[in-house]
């Protein structure tokens, strides 16, 4: 028992010792003075994108011999490359511990190194990691540029509607100044003209002051020269002739005023073009129609109808009844427009040609309906029949046992005759030709066809196709021959400009034997080929000549505000494309130097 006690007193004094031992070394290692431990609770991310807000999580644990609470609250901040990303503020006892979150976004590309600083109010705090070593610096995080994909489509889009832009402003332009040179080269052609007549009368007149005598060389010739051409236009109150001269073919067509657009004949300068009119109104109603069909389901078929009868007139160049139907065909669209806006549908009322009862619109527009129909085609079939030749004598037609001429039956081919006479009056319309006389005589032997007068419907057809080939050859040729004169006139041009025309003439001498041999398109062709090239070739001539007299004027405006004036307005010329106005306006110039 004695030893028992023993044992257990020398058992406590050895744990007594121990302990006591122990004891000051665990003192020693807590941290003189303010002093954090930090250990990060989330791995930091290898690499992060540019501009990219990511966190980092620490915990803080105060292993120093300050009391970090109250007045003695801390400040941990973490900073990257010495700039700060985040700050805290904590109070932080003895021996305690509290997670820290910062919010860090790096803004350029490369390794970047998280460091934390912390302070309270009496200097700074040491900071150690988890394993007791001495730093602040948590450690380094990568950060990259990340390429974002370009959106092509949007930048796509507006490149291509700003080329469509400058391509349609440039072919208008174009246009519009072809436009307006054909104007000029047409006033100007007109205006030569004009000139040339005036100095052959001044020539005639220097010629015959200089001969001696009464009656000079060549006065009977000039003379009877002179009233070969005078035509009787009236009569005095005394019963003397009036005398005028005839204009000449050529010099009516020079005087005929034609749409630059269409070609189609004007009353006067600046008048407005029946067809061009007519045409865009068509365009407007028909998108107009468009538009309400994407607002609503609504049938346009009235309107629509209307629209088909209006280019079928315009195509025969009946302007008043093709402007008719238009506005019809408008104001048909709008009470169908505001029928569907009430949800009311209206009913059909528009005949195609094919379901048409009744007499035709040509019959309509000739005037032959109900029993006057057969009024105009009576009277000239009187005039036919008083007229006429006698019956042909050819073998009788195995089929229908009509006279055929050249092994022909004209009743058999009736149809295809008159298809083809159609066909000339459309291509004579389609270049400006009057055929209205010539339409009525195919209708009128379309309707002696039907009411079964074969032998006045032949007859009638014969003189529609003679009149539609005489009319078409002879419109044909004048136009044609017009578009060579101009041609001409633009080579003499050229030609005073000292170009080489050679090749211009070659040109238009085969366009005239074109249109000799009736080749109207071909001859036109040409025509314009030679016009083009001649047009260029001045267009070169007259850029020469501003490279030859630019340099010289600019030289001596510095001195002369008459020059510099007349060179400013050179160079607007110029950048118009105005080169002839700008070669005047230089040579102006150089005369004042």
């Amino acid at each position: 028992m004695v030893r028992t006690r023993t044992a257990l007193l020398l058992g406590f004094i050895l744990l007594t010792l121990v302990v006591g031992s122990a004891l000051p070394t665990l003192a020693l290692e807590k941290h003189n003075g303010a002093a954090l431990e930090w250990s990060v609770l989330e791995p930091l991310p290898s690499k992060v994108d540019v501009g990219e807000e990511f966190s980092v999580t620490v915990e803080v644990t105060n292993e120093g011999t300050v009391d970090l609470t109250g007045g003695n609250k801390t400040t941990v901040e973490l900073t990257v490359k010495g700039k700060k990303q985040d700050t805290k503020i904590i109070e932080l006892g003895k021996n305690r511990s509290a997670p820290l979150t910062f919010k860090i976004t790096l803004t350029s590309p490369g390794d970047h190194e998280l460091k934390l600083n912390s302070y309270y109010r009496y200097g700074l705090v040491d900071l150690y990691n988890d394993k007791g070593v001495k730093t602040s610096t948590l450690g380094t995080v990568k950060a990259e540029v990340v390429e974002v994909p370009i959106n092509w489509t949007p930048i796509i889009a507006v490149i291509a509607v700003a080329v469509l832009g400058i391509v349609g402003f440039i072919l208008f332009d174009k246009r519009k100044k072809k436009a307006e040179e054909v104007r000029r080269l047409a006033e100007e052609v007109r205006r030569q003209e004009l000139i040339r007549k005036k100095e052959e009368a001044i020539a005639k007149k220097i010629e015959v002051r200089a001969i001696v005598g009464k009656h000079p060389r060549d006065y009977y010739i000039l003379r009877r020269t002179k009233y070969s051409n005078l035509r009787p236009a009236g009569m005095t109150s005394s019963g003397l002739n009036i005398l005028r001269k005839q204009k000449s073919k050529a010099e009516l067509e020079a005087e005929k005023i034609v749409c630059p657009k269409c070609g189609t004949d004007l009353p006067e300068p600046f008048a407005v073009c029946p067809r061009c009119a007519a045409s865009e109104k068509v365009e407007s109603v028909r998108h107009t129609i468009r538009t309400y069909k994407s607002q609503a389901n609504a049938d346009f078929t009235d309107a629509e109808a209307l629209l088909r009868k209006a280019e079928h007139r315009l195509n025969w160049s009946d302007f008043a009844m093709a402007t008719e139907l238009v506005n019809e065909a408008e104001q048909k669209m709008e009470d169908i427009w505001a029928a569907t806006e009430k949800g009311e549908v209206l009913e059909s009322t528009v005949e195609e040609y094919s379901e048409a009862k009744g007499p035709s619109l040509d019959a309509k527009v000739i005037g032959l309906e109900g029993e006057k129909a057969a009024m105009p085609a009576a009277i000239v079939a009187a005039d036919l029949i008083s007229t006429r030749d006698e019956k042909p004598t050819g073998e009788p037609c195995p089929e229908c046992e009509t006279p055929m001429e050249d092994d022909v039956c004209p009743i058999c081919t009736f149809g295809e005759n008159l298809d083809a006479c159609w066909s000339i009056i459309e291509t004579a319309e389609l270049d400006g030709a009057n055929m209205k006389e010539v339409e009525d005589l195919c209708r009128q032997a379309n309707n002696a066809r039907e009411r079964g007068s074969d032998e006045l419907a032949i007859r009638y057809l014969r003189r529609a196709t003679r009149m539609s080939e005489e009319i078409y050859h002879e419109h044909a040729r004048s136009k044609t021959e017009g578009i060579i004169r101009f041609t001409n006139a633009l080579i003499m041009q050229v030609k005073s400009l000292g170009e080489d025309v050679t090749m211009a003439e070659q040109m238009i001498s085969k366009a005239m034997e074109a249109m000799e041999a009736g080749e109207y398109e071909t001859a036109r062709s040409m025509a314009a080929k030679a016009d083009g090239y001649l047009k260029q070739m001045k267009e070169d001539s007259y850029r020469k000549q501003i490279q030859d007299l630019l340099p010289i004027v600019e030289a001596g405006s510095t001195s002369n505000l008459d020059v510099q004036q007349l060179l400013f307005k050179a160079k607007k010329l110029i950048n118009a494309n105005e080169l002839e106005g700008a070669v005047d306006l230089l040579e102006t110039a150089k005369t004042k130097l």
